[in-house]
């Protein structure tokens, strides 16, 4: 089971305003990865679901969003299965949400950045 931290605050927010809803599946507290395909291509990837919202974990990864041991984390999350992500150490993928908590949240450090992509 994962420690509650920071990104379990129930008060924390989203600029993606789906993920604000009271009866949103995914709010900024819950960032389930998956697997989706973007239109018109065929290749699986790796992403995050917030709110009705998907965050492309290849192209925040190639955007450099990623420092530290978030960086591997992120780099697993991007292939067609996340075999990889769930095979890494627990503070890992921890780092990985931390970081993805606070680019998703308002007024979270670099979140103007993923704004603009």
């Amino acid at each position: 089971m994962s420690e509650l931290n920071e990104t379990h605050d129930p008060s924390r927010r989203s600029w993606i305003e789906s993920a604000n809803h009271p009866a949103s599946d995914f709010p900024v507290q819950n960032l389930p990865f998956g697997i989706f395909r973007r239109a018109g291509s065929t290749l699986p990837r790796g992403g995050v679901a917030i709110g009705d919202q998907i965050l492309d974990m290849l192209a925040a990864h190639e955007a450099g969003l990623f420092a530290g041991p978030a960086v591997a984390a992120a780099s697993a999350a991007c292939a067609a299965t996340l075999n990889g992500l769930m095979s890494l150490p627990r503070s890992v993928v921890s780092a990985l949400r931390s970081r993805l908590s606070d680019l998703l949240r308002v007024d979270g450090p670099d979140s103007q950045i993923v704004r603009r992509r």
